[in-house]
């Protein structure tokens, strides 16, 4: 099961994204609701799609979507 956290969090924890949790095998134990890190699995390096991710990561370390920071899907009231 994957754990939802900003963006700014999983890249300060070292966490592997959860779509690319698949077909990955844990080189470490992990206990239950821990959140798994790139350190804990071993992956392809030569992956398109990791090596993308990663290069996302360096270029927007303080990444937080709009989602995150409240600015869509919120509702305001008025009156």
């Amino acid at each position: 099961m994957g754990k939802l956290m900003p963006a700014a969090a999983s890249l300060a924890a070292g966490a592997l994204p959860i779509g690319l949790a698949h077909r990955v095998k844990l080189k470490n134990n992990v206990a239950h609701g821990a959140v798994v890190r790139w350190s804990d699995v071993a992956f392809d390096a030569n992956s398109e799609t990791v090596k993308t991710r990663q290069a996302m990561e360096a270029t927007f370390p303080g990444f937080t979507s709009p989602r995150v920071r409240g600015e869509v899907g919120s509702r305001q009231r008025s009156g």
